[in-house]
């Protein structure tokens, strides 16, 4: 089957996946103030239910030409001027009863998926036929009675989505990003085989205008 891409506004995404040999570093920004007297006891309170993501990734460059595409498309975007999507690269849900084709929903085992996830965002799921399915997430809720995260999607299903990754590899959010530096970091390894180590701002703010 053909891959089920749709919602992306126009933005690409990152050409290349992470190199796994480097553990990706995740930070996620919780916005929380601390208040308390003498006497009392201190009160946590949230300014803002959103939290965004800073990635820093390692990638692994197999060839010149691959080279040039990571430096052409990080010349093209420096400046953090210009917004991109950057796939997740850990699993962040994993399907606890088969949705099937024409459904517009997935039943995910509880992952506090609700906590970063607010609605307008995007999943990817890789299938385990080499296919890429993107959807959006129009709400994300914790149902009681299912004991699941209910993600609901602004289109149906082409194919199944079997339960507990039956066909499938991943489910995690493709990111709305700006480069996190103007800084691109490139090491040699040999005559072809470089590293390359950059970082990625996730923008919770702009999803909802994509």
């Amino acid at each position: 089957m053909a891959d089920d891409i749709n919602g992306l506004g126009g933005l690409e995404i990152f050409p290349f996946d992470p190199n796994w040999i480097r553990t990706p570093n995740t930070k996620f920004n919780v916005s929380r103030y601390f208040q308390g007297y003498p006497g009392s006891s201190n009160i946590v309170e949230e300014l803002t239910a959103d939290v965004p993501v800073d990635l820093d990734l390692g990638f692994l460059i197999g060839d010149k030409e691959s080279e040039s595409i990571v430096i052409d498309f990080f010349n093209e975007r420096k400046g953090r001027l210009e917004k991109f999507w950057v796939k997740y690269p850990e699993q962040q849900f994993i399907v606890k009863e088969t949705s099937n084709i024409g459904s517009t929903i997935l039943k995910c085992y509880p992952m506090l998926g609700e906590s970063i996830m607010r609605g307008d965002e995007r999943i990817y799921i890789i299938m385990h036929d080499g296919d890429t399915i993107i959807k959006e997430v129009t709400n994300v809720e914790y149902s009681i009675a299912d004991d699941a995260t209910i993600l609901s999607l602004n289109t149906v299903l082409d194919r199944d989505i079997e339960a507990d990754n039956g066909n499938h590899f991943i489910i995690a959010k493709l990111l709305l990003v700006r480069f996190g530096t103007d800084t691109l970091e490139i090491i040699a390894k040999s005559n072809l085989v470089s590293t390359a180590s950059i970082r990625f701002h996730e923008l919770v703010k702009e999803y909802v205008d994509i």
